[in-house]
């Protein structure tokens, strides 16, 4: 569903006489339309994405995902690393920010929106170049944006475009992602479509909690219990959905096939 029709089954819904809030404008329903789907991603971290960072020697820190709501799990070269704080290493470890070896865990800075890597890594991502056939590639020497491809998408080819493939020592970050933020009538929540109600219900509830009498508090009340019904089921989905081992992939800059994954991008339909 696009934000035009939500919006149209909630005024539809609501009715616009004298019982109408006025406070109750088009900016206000944005802003419960936005709070409710960071609310639905926030408890079911249904939105869960990957991201490939490329390490440096000697380098700790290294920036997060622009989306990154909450990190799920790191891999270093295909190894898993584990979480730790910055606290507990300065705390353990005198030489936590100059002791160098092949990392073995990683800790978050939330202030810098940094993750970091202990040991300090001792060597480059590894990259190979190829032809501009088939593979897994990201441009050493572009602006370093690292993204998805889908599956069956060509390899681009053109002059003065220079392919490398990561073979290995890259941070693999598995994360849930803040959605994208609705602000226009064609934008189409990022949430499965047979959640988007739950957007609805949300508003609906918000906008008879200021209305005031006693009926109106029992329409609020069933509303909010509509919208705690999708959140309860979407987040049952992410769970069956979600397996319990991780495979890893590797990620490109511009257009290459891609290996099918088990761990989903997002989760969809449960009837598709």
């Amino acid at each position: 569903m696009k934000w035009s029709e939500i919006k149209s089954l909630f005024l539809e819904l609501i009715g616009a006489g004298s019982a109408y809030p006025s406070q109750i404008d088009a900016d206000t329903l944005l802003v419960w339309a936005n709070m409710a789907l960071r609310e639905m991603t926030y408890e079911t971290e249904c939105l869960q994405r990957r991201q490939t960072v490329i390490v440096t020697s000697g380098t700790q820190e290294y920036d997060l995902p622009a989306d990154c709501e909450k990190v799920l799990a790191a891999y270093y070269d295909g190894e898993k690393v584990y979480q730790t704080s910055k606290w507990d290493l300065q705390q353990c470890v005198r030489t936590w920010d100059t002791f160098e070896a092949t990392p073995r865990k990683y800790y978050l800075n939330g202030m810098n929106g940094k993750v970091g890597l202990w040991p300090i890594p001792t060597v480059d991502t590894a990259l190979i170049e190829e032809t501009p056939s088939f593979g897994f590639i990201v441009s050493s020497d572009g602006p370093g944006v690292v993204v998805d491809t889908l599956v069956g998408d060509p390899l681009l080819s053109a002059p003065g475009i220079i392919y490398e493939v990561i073979t290995g020592y890259s941070l693999e970050l598995h994360y849930v992602a803040r959605p994208a933020e609705i602000a226009n009538d064609e934008d189409v929540p990022n949430v499965p479509a047979w959640a988007h109600p739950g957007i609805l219900y949300f508003m609906l509830s918000k906008a008879y909690a200021i209305m005031g009498d006693q009926r109106q508090a029992e329409i609020h009340h069933y509303w909010a219990r509509r919208f705690a019904e999708i959140v309860t089921c979407l987040s049952g989905q992410v769970q069956k959905n979600t397996p319990r081992s991780w495979t890893i992939r590797q990620r490109c800059e511009v257009g290459v096939d891609l290996v099918p994954l088990r761990f989903p991008e997002y989760i969809t339909d449960p009837d598709a």
